[in-house]
């Protein structure tokens, strides 16, 4: 099969398909699955397998902590990583992590200034 026709097969499965191949793919069983990302039910997936639901953002991220493929689950398109690509990833991700807790420890430094109750607002230029 070529990559055009596997590429337009792809399409043409739902996102609830795709979704449970690569459940299937990675954890073998929606229960593992769920679990994966913190839920007890392994009927988490169902609205989203049967296409009653579609998923947002807040499962996207979840689907792609546990290492499965939202681009391919959202659009049909599988992406090929190399090695580099994904410890470019790993290494953005610790730095957005980072960043993260940094911001968090300025914000509590700002809170503990004595009359400060809000950060200062930005003065309009004329």
């Amino acid at each position: 099969m070529s990559i055009i026709k596997a590429k337009m097969d792809n399409k043409k499965k739902t996102i609830g398909e795709r979704l449970e191949e690569e459940i299937s793919r990675k954890f073998g069983t929606l229960k593992k699955a769920a679990e994966a990302i913190g839920s007890r039910s392994s009927s988490y997936f169902r609205p989203y397998i049967t296409g009653v639901s579609r998923p947002g953002m807040l499962l996207r991220k979840k689907l792609a902590d546990i290492g499965l493929d939202v681009e391919y689950i959202m659009g049909g398109e599988k992406l090929e990583y190399t090695e580099e690509t994904l410890e470019m990833n790993a290494a953005v991700r610790r730095k957005l992590a980072d960043m993260k807790y940094r911001i968090e420890e300025l914000e509590k430094e700002l809170r503990d200034i004595p009359g400060l109750e809000s950060p200062p607002k930005k003065k309009k230029n004329k």
